[in-house]
């Protein structure tokens, strides 16, 4: 693995008290219009491939009570046990800190700590984790009400293949934000020409302040942004190959994922994840003409997920994107900065102007979604899985379909940053 970095261990302080009291407020009362239940899509299905889907459980570990001191990762740990957890997100700054808990001292270099990662367990290694067990007995919960039986082992693997999308495009938005803080370290030295610059901000406060705060984790916002743009409606994503056995495909597909949209932004959702809803317009991505494009498989489908954003609601940040406000966050953990406020999952108290330099920051690929290439490090890949069909059938089959004809490995669209941080594959447990 080259150009294989190493994680700011440098202990920053870390802020826990917020006071917005001289900051202005941005309310917005809760949007509770119910979807048209007169959707042309929901007409012409086959009975039953409408039904609502139950709320979705967690895609992230809940950390309320959160100490980088008692991480240690050479003990066996089981996550996925707890069946409420869809998936997780291991990163390699809390794999450095396992390092340093367990030898004493940092890492020395990249190779040092890739050593490491590579002999602990599997479930605690860097990278995209996700429980398979949870995700089908999730499938198992939703009503089947109304489909003929030879259509319903065809409408659970379909459910739980949005569902896996979803999920791995989730962790993969926790991704996007270690890799945002390696450029921002890049981008401040180039900035301020000090290597050393106060405005370096640091990766690990900012972890431990959304752990204590969960109910506000704004991170979360931003992951679920990235499984609809990069996940759910992303259109480069391959069609699972049992698309073809099912009759009028092309609506089965929009209206499937429509139950998915509402079940992801429905309000009786736990918070964070629920607060999606105040961050992107779900009544009009999930509207006739966009959905129209989904079933069409559109190019233009994409911009919906851009385009639908309510970010030209928020004073002085019209030009601004989802990633600015998770660089925003990001950047209020830095020595000497001007600290203006966090921004939360709900929208109930807004920087007047937020960090406005960091505008259009960086390589974006959220703004678009890269071609897959077998050949390519550069997106993110599924590796052949050893479990059987037994183990995780509609898992099982829901990886199968993702693969090229006489491949081992699928191939996702989701861009991998392989000369800041590789991302290794992803893992399933079963």
């Amino acid at each position: 693995m080259q150009n294989f970095p190493l994680p700011n261990l440098d202990g920053a302080p870390i802020r826990l008290n917020r006071d917005f009291d001289n900051l202005p407020n941005w309310y917005r009362e809760e949007d509770l219009k119910i979807f048209r239940e007169d959707h042309p899509f929901i007409n012409e299905i086959p009975k039953g491939w409408g039904n609502p889907w139950p709320d979705l459980p967690n895609p992230d570990e809940e950390h309320s009570e959160f100490f980088l001191d008692r991480i240690k990762l050479s003990e066996p740990r089981n996550r996925c046990e707890k069946r409420s957890l869809l998936g997780y997100y291991l990163s390699w700054h809390i794999i450095g800190v396992s390092f340093q808990n367990e030898n004493g001292r940092a890492p020395r270099n990249g190779s040092e700590l890739k050593s490491y990662n590579d002999g602990l367990p599997k479930e605690n290694r860097f990278g995209i984790h996700i429980c398979c067990k949870s995700i089908e007995e999730y499938i198992e919960r939703f009503s089947t009400d109304g489909i003929e039986p030879s259509e319903i082992p065809l409408y659970k693997e379909y459910c739980t293949f949005l569902t896996l999308v979803y999920v791995i495009a989730h962790e993969w938005g926790h991704y996007r934000s270690e890799v945002l803080s390696f450029q921002l370290t890049n981008f401040v030295k180039s900035v301020t020409g000090i290597d050393s610059s106060n405005l370096s901000p640091s990766y690990l406060s900012y972890f431990v302040n959304k752990k204590r705060f969960p109910l506000s984790n704004f991170e979360e916002v931003f992951a679920e942004w990235t499984s609809l743009k990069a996940g759910i409606f992303n259109y480069r994503m391959k069609k699972p190959s049992f698309a073809t056995m099912i009759p009028n495909w092309p609506i089965v597909e929009a209206t499937v994922e429509l139950m998915l949209t509402r079940a992801i932004s429905r309000p009786s959702r736990i918070r964070p994840y629920s607060d999606i809803r105040f961050w992107v317009d779900f009544d009009n991505i999930t509207s006739d003409k966009i959905m129209e494009r989904l079933s069409q498989n559109l190019r233009s489908l994409n911009r919906a997920v851009n385009d639908n954003t309510k970010l030209d609601l928020i004073k002085s940040f019209k030009n601004g994107k989802i990633i600015d406000l998770l660089m925003h966050n990001q950047m209020q953990f830095s020595l000497g900065h001007n600290f203006n406020g966090i921004i939360e999952s709900a929208p109930l108290a807004f920087p007047y102007k937020p960090d406005s330099v960091f505008y259009d920051f960086g390589d974006d690929e959220c703004m678009k979604t890269p071609r897959t290439a077998y050949n390519s490090n550069k997106y993110l890949r599924i590796e052949n899985q050893s479990f059987s069909l037994n183990a995780s059938p509609n898992i099982y089959k829901a990886i199968q379909g993702l693969k090229e004809p006489g491949e081992d490995d699928a191939v996702l669209p989701i861009k991998v940053f392989s000369q800041i941080l590789p991302l290794d594959p992803i893992y399933f447990h079963v």
